[in-house]
């Protein structure tokens, strides 16, 4: 029979508790020690003491929708503002831009809904068309594989834009400072929590086919570098020369800004999946990661609660583990329409980021917001 703690034995724990009291100023214990036996089922259970504050109550912890992190200030997201420039005097303002599938809505937990995005920044007006119909040609595909499940679907629309040579994955990839290519990749599915992820490869032909091959494996959640390009060997991922990825384009844009690309989804079973690629920003340091690779920051899925995943400039989704954060928001109730604002806004006034963001919600609801200039996304339901 398991051993359980007396009446006497959680008495002497509220005693040394009480010996804490002069360590722990503001604190008390309850008027009194509440103890007693009781015996359900054949085994004793026994209340031990509990602390409360004397300065102020016990209150219900606060939830990430009402102030999304323990500064007030930071997370207290206002009323929309109208914004009619994108320059960085406007960071704190609020997004540019966010978008509502139109309504009224109908129950969506049962119908599969795709989303789908080519990166938030300010590519040259000439190359936003272009770059709008990389992405509906990636929609396309990933609903083709729709009927075979939320990461099926992500998956393909991933891999249809690391072969667009107008968004920055795979080719068509930025280049760092020493002219290379360094490409980042990151899947997760919703209902184990399992996630793959890729950072700095140089010679993978599809980094999102190796980042799904890490999940299936499940042994590790993200390699890198030279280890992550012997691991596709070893797994018979397709690998190739790096110099397939450098095209005209990056070499003449060699000073731009970049951003990433990815896709979320829930299938009809409830099933959520996210995928992202990306080749990081341009000129930046060998061997530098950003939020694409990383779970939670630039992406997360949760069966029940939502998926997300972000575009912009990585540093500022990793401080603020933004994606996880915003699918927390949705387990909470929020719709991803409010959300996906407040994200955005979040992502500007506390470290003043650029970026965007797209998801959905448990419910099946689809949603995506930036402050940058412009976002190449499309979706689908149903």
């Amino acid at each position: 029979m398991a051993l359980h703690r007396d009446a006497a034995g959680a008495v002497e724990h509220g005693r040394a508790l009480g010996a804490l009291r002069p360590r722990l100023p503001g604190w008390q214990l309850h008027d009194q020690v509440r103890s007693q036996r009781a015996v359900r089922g054949g085994r004793a259970r026994v209340w031990v003491p509990r602390l409360r504050s004397a300065a102020s109550p016990i209150r219900r912890p606060r939830r990430l929708g009402d102030l999304c992190h323990r500064s007030a200030q930071s997370i207290r997201l206002g009323p929309r503002v109208d914004r009619t420039s994108s320059g960085p005097a406007d960071l704190g303002a609020g997004p540019a831009r966010w978008q509502t599938p139109p309504g009224p809505w109908p129950t969506l937990c049962g119908m599969p809904c795709l989303v789908v995005h080519g990166g938030a920044g300010t590519p040259p007006a000439a190359e936003r068309q272009e770059r709008q119909d990389a992405v509906e040609r990636a929609l396309d595909a990933g609903w083709k594989e729709m009927r075979l499940g939320a990461l099926e679907a992500v998956l393909a629309a991933v891999r249809c834009m690391e072969d667009e040579p107008s968004l920055n994955a795979a080719v068509g990839a930025c280049l760092n400072r020493d002219g290379e290519i360094e490409l980042d990749a990151g899947v997760m599915e919703g209902t184990q929590l399992r996630a793959g992820a890729v950072g700095a490869v140089k010679d993978v032909r599809h980094p999102v086919d190796l980042a799904h091959a890490i999940l299936r494996d499940g042994q590790h959640v993200l390699l890198c570098g030279e280890g992550a390009s012997r691991f596709a060997r070893e797994h018979a991922v397709e690998t190739c020369d790096p110099v397939l990825f450098i095209t005209d384009r990056q070499l003449r844009n060699w000073w731009d800004a970049a951003d990433t690309v990815g896709a979320v989804a829930h299938d009809e079973r409830g099933r959520t999946a996210v995928a992202v690629s990306t080749g990081g920003t341009y000129r930046k340091w060998p061997g530098r990661l950003g939020d694409s690779p990383l779970v939670g920051a630039g992406f997360y899925a949760e069966d029940g609660m939502g998926v997300a995943c972000g575009t912009g400039i990585g540093e500022g989704f990793m401080r603020l583990c933004l994606c996880h954060l915003a699918v927390v928001e949705m387990g909470h109730g929020m719709p991803s329409t409010e959300v996906a604002q407040k994200a955005v806004q979040h992502l500007a006034r506390r470290v003043g980021g650029l970026g965007g963001m797209i998801m959905i919600d448990s419910s099946g609801r689809p949603a995506a917001a930036w402050n940058s200039e412009f976002m190449a996304w499309s979706q689908r339901i149903g």
